[in-house]
């Protein structure tokens, strides 16, 4: 599991400044062209349906005491790893290894969303709490909106982008449910703001006459989200954990891996076709090629690709 904070950008696109309808458009993304039935409406702490509208005007109504240069809204993302979406599916549904959200009927898919809702929920309980303020006790004394995602897409900054095996806007396979979080500055009763910028040092400061902590621990809300992710689900966790340093990939965004005789299979073939250095370097691609196709076919297919590129010199070492 990974939770992240983002960063606010300075265009119009990406700033928090204003208003966050830009925002709630580009979340809504994945329901253009889709029927009213077919749509993944937003949510809050109290309701699993909320329009656009409503979601937009309780943030930009939230402002209170918010200068113009103030942000007024953060945006975090709750991202499960694979195995972590399998697991819930599971206990969800009943259904094991499913590796992508079409494989299950529209009404065992939303079995998943009400659990994804809810987890979030308590997410924000823990984020609420993280500030240790007196008045500031769970996810209802915010103002937030939140959006499910079912798919993901490649970008430049990937290693597989980089290696030439993914292509940068392309789909990727696989379970990719994640969710997009849109929470105000100010508290409900906007009489206390609250910045997850602001990085909790261990220092206290007084808030109304009485000492409270300074900041905003990251290392611990991530850690703590993970653990609750654990015990809610009664997952045996064996993702490693990263205060931080992770680089630009998210640790719970990991890619699923092919069943064990597929990859088995392409890492058999491959290596009595080819030796030396160089095109071990080929075998390793190929190999992560395979962790991230669909079925053994593709892979093998895709690997075959990658060797007989190195026969022509299309490929290097140095490429991969």
């Amino acid at each position: 599991m990974f939770v992240k904070v983002h960063k606010a950008g300075k265009d119009p696109q990406t700033s928090n400044k204003g208003g966050c309808s830009i925002l709630a458009d580009y979340l809504d993304k994945e329901n253009k062209g889709k029927i009213q039935s077919e749509k993944m409406e937003f949510f809050n702490y109290s309701y699993d349906t909320v329009s656009k509208g409503s979601a937009v005007k309780s943030i930009d109504s939230n402002n209170k005491h918010l200068g113009k240069k103030d942000s007024k809204f953060f945006m975090l993302t709750i991202n499960p790893s694979h195995r972590e979406l399998q697991h819930l599916i599971t206990r969800a549904t009943g259904k094991t290894e499913i590796t992508d959200i079409s494989q299950l009927s529209k009404a065992d898919q939303q079995k998943v969303f009400t659990e994804l809702r809810n987890y979030t929920r308590s997410v924000m309980d823990l984020y609420a709490q993280n500030f240790e303020r007196p008045n500031v006790k769970t996810g209802a004394d915010l103002v937030f909106f939140a959006k499910i995602e079912t798919q993901r897409k490649w970008h430049y900054y990937e290693k597989a982008v980089k290696d030439g095996l993914a292509r940068s806007g392309a789909m990727k396979p696989g379970l990719n449910l994640h969710v997009h979080v849109v929470v105000s500055r100010n508290d409900r009763t906007q009489t206390t703001k609250l910045s997850p910028h602001s990085i909790s040092k261990g220092g206290k400061q007084q808030f109304n006459g009485k000492a409270v902590q300074q900041g905003f621990n990251h290392e611990k809300f991530k850690e703590n989200s993970g653990k609750l992710f654990n015990e809610i689900f009664s997952f045996n966790s064996k993702e490693v954990y990263h205060s931080k340093n992770y680089g630009r990939g998210m640790i719970g965004d990991k890619m699923p891996n092919m069943p064990g005789k597929g990859a088995a299979m392409v890492k058999g073939k491959v290596l009595n076709k080819v030796i030396g250095h160089e095109s071990r370097q080929v075998i390793n691609a190929a190999i992560t090629v395979a962790k991230i196709a669909m079925n053994p076919a593709s892979a093998l297919s895709i690997a075959k690709e990658k060797l007989f590129a190195i026969a022509k010199g299309a490929v290097t070492g140095n490429e991969l």
